[in-house]
Formats: structure tokens, C-alpha cells, sequence
């Protein structure tokens, strides 16, 4: 009679163990273009950048592999170089896959803008819709300055264009082959920094910068691959962009017990992408910093309220939100560098050597 219970008690266990197999192989999840390159990572190393060089610096380094894309399929992670062209007191700033000779596909555009008036700088990270699907788009909030806005409204500027190209790149540079895209997710969000927040948004501040990014557009990849846009890869599946794709994963990552974005997204409230009533006021932060106009990061008073229809009415909303963080952190990145110079690029924002060296 024991032998029997046992043999019972075997048989119950071993068909638990296949039913929750099944259950993980049913909810898999299926990974495309937009995994390979998460923007709250790039809007990180943004925020830590001493310059649009070293920004471009950290986006490729081989060490860090905050990029995963291999748009050519030539079986090495494409460099990706920077852009920038500035109107006023507006900053568009355009990442570029470089895939071949003369041949560049805009990955992202990040988007800064200064308000004189509110003394605010605002700053968003946009998806190529292409690859992110429309209005993807995420507006970090930094726990301390960037070192980048101190020098962007200087008289003294001058856009930064990248003099890399292929065959043709920096001395820290080396073709390496990209990882499988479930590793690189789980890999990338290390470099996520968790004391910023990240706030997903539908809509652009800038109309400026949505009309000169009009006129600065490069496109090889979608004219040469058109079927392979986001919303024709996940069409069935009903998803609108990245946001609602990453949203549906939650759910998978949840259940398969496994790694679960909303831990790092932070500001992110985890609806889908059709949240369509967004309202904020009596925004604020505090962060002190240097700049030689004067220009800190900040926001204060400021409302925006922006009203519509959605099938899933999930509303977001921010308010009474305030920060006074100090203006400089010496531990703000563990991420460290030595004997690195700039230079070999067409026009920069600061002089420095031919080459790159570390």
C-alpha cells in the first residue's frame, strides 16, 4: 500500500514537471530589429557623456556592447556614428548605422530643446518608427545634470558631425559579432542607470526638431528591406510599437519566472502603448549645476495636459513630482576610461587629436 501511495505521489510530480514545460516552450518569446538596441540604456550613457565624441565613444565601445545591431547582415555589430544639426536653441542629434560605403540608416534621433523663458531644457529619446513602431519615444529624467547641457548653449559651439565611416573607424574599434538577442536584453540593462527615470511619452515636445529631422533623413535599410518595418513584422500580434511589445513580455517574463523589465524601466507605468489621456503639473527639479548661460536642467510649474480616446483608457499621469538633487555626483558612472583623446571628426565641440587611443 505505501509502495502504491509513492508510486502515485512520482507519477503526480513528473506530470506537474511536463505540464509547466509545456507552458514555458507555449510562451517563448520572439525577438526582432528594435531588441537589439534599447534606448533607456542609450539615454544612460547620454546623461554620463562628456561630449557628443565621447558619447559616440560609448555607444561603440566593444566592451560595454550597448548596441546589438547587425542591420547587414554581415555577422558584425554595425558602428554607429553621430549627427548633429542644431537651429537656435534646438538640438537634433541623429544616431546612423553605418552598413556600407556611404550607405547609413538612422537607428534613433534624440531631441533637445531649450526653453529660455521657463529656463528649462527639455530632452527625448525617439525610435526610428521603422524599427520601434510610431511614438516610441521616452523622456529621461537625470538624477544629476548631464555634463552635455552645460556646454550645449555655449556661443562657442559647434555641432558635432562624426568623421567615421566605413572601413574607416576609431582606434578602440573592432568588428565583434553580436550576441543572441535574449543574452544581449538580459546583458544590456547593467548599463541602465537605475537613479534616473525613464517616462514613456506619445507624442514629441520639438515640432522644430521633428521638422529638421525631416530634411536630415537617411534611409537604406528601409527602402531596402520594406517589408521588414515594425508594424508589418508585428502585425497579427496587434502591437502598435516597441512599448506594447515589451508590455505583452512582461507578462511571459512574469510567468516563466524569469528577468522582468519593469525592474529598470523606471517612470514607465507598464500600460500599452494607447494610453491616450497623459497629464502632468507642478513638475520640478532642483539639480544644480554649472553652465556658462546659465541653463541647469530644470522644470518648474509646468502643465501640459493632453486629452483622447483610447480602447484600453489607461491613463498616465505625473504630478507634484519634485527632486532637489545637488548639482554634481563624482560617482555618478562606474564607468571609467584612461588616455582617451578625440578628434577625427569633421567639426566637434571640442579640439583635441587625429585620433582616437586608449
Amino acid at each position: 500500500m505505501k509502495e502504491l501511495r509513492f508510486l502515485m505521489c512520482l507519477f503526480s510530480l513528473l506530470i506537474g514537471g511536463v505540464i509547466m514545460a509545456q507552458k514555458t516552450t507555449i510562451q517563448a518569446v520572439n525577438y526582432g530589429i528594435s531588441d537589439n538596441l534599447d534606448i533607456q540604456a542609450v539615454a544612460s550613457i547620454f546623461g554620463q557623456s562628456t561630449d557628443l565624441a565621447d558619447f559616440e565613444y560609448r555607444l561603440n565601445d566593444p566592451n560595454a556592447r550597448i548596441s546589438n545591431l547587425d542591420l547587414n547582415n554581415d555577422g558584425y555589430v554595425d558602428y554607429l556614428r553621430v549627427v548633429e544639426v542644431v537651429e537656435d536653441y534646438t538640438h537634433l542629434i541623429i544616431v546612423q548605422a553605418v552598413l556600407g560605403r556611404d550607405l547609413y540608416q538612422d537607428v534613433l534621433t534624440i531631441e533637445i530643446e531649450k526653453d529660455n523663458r521657463r529656463g528649462t531644457t527639455y530632452i527625448q529619446f525617439v525610435g526610428n518608427p521603422f524599427f520601434y513602431g510610431p511614438n516610441y519615444i521616452y523622456e529621461p529624467v537625470y538624477y544629476t545634470q548631464p555634463p552635455l547641457f552645460s556646454i550645449f548653449w555655449s556661443s562657442s559651439y559647434r555641432p558635432y558631425y562624426s568623421g567615421w565611416s566605413w572601413g574607416y573607424y576609431p582606434s578602440y574599434y573592432y568588428s565583434y559579432s553580436p550576441y543572441p538577442t535574449q543574452r544581449y536584453v538580459t546583458h544590456v540593462h547593467a548599463h541602465i542607470n537605475v537613479n534616473n527615470n525613464y517616462f514613456y511619452h506619445p507624442y514629441r515636445y520639438s515640432y522644430r526638431a521633428e521638422s529638421m529631422y525631416a530634411n536630415n533623413r537617411t534611409t537604406y535599410y528601409e527602402k531596402s528591406n520594406p517589408s521588414r518595418d515594425f508594424r508589418t513584422t508585428y502585425k497579427e500580434a496587434g502591437y502598435t510599437n516597441q512599448r506594447d511589445l515589451n508590455y505583452s513580455r512582461g507578462n511571459i517574463y512574469s510567468n516563466n519566472s524569469s528577468y522582468s523589465r519593469s525592474n529598470y524601466s523606471r517612470g514607465d507605468s507598464g500600460t500599452s502603448s494607447s494610453n491616450s489621456s497623459y497629464s502632468r503639473s507642478n513638475y520640478s527639479r532642483g539639480d544644480s549645476g554649472t553652465s556658462s548661460n546659465n541653463s541647469s536642467y530644470s522644470r518648474s510649474n509646468y502643465s501640459r495636459s493632453n486629452s483622447g480616446t483610447s480602447s484600453n483608457n489607461s491613463g498616465y499621469s505625473r504630478s507634484n513630482y519634485s527632486r532637489g538633487n545637488s548639482g554634481t555626483n563624482s560617482n555618478n558612472s562606474s564607468y571609467s576610461r584612461s588616455n582617451y583623446s578625440r578628434g577625427n571628426s569633421n567639426s566637434s565641440s571640442r579640439s583635441g587629436s587625429t585620433t582616437y587611443s586608449r
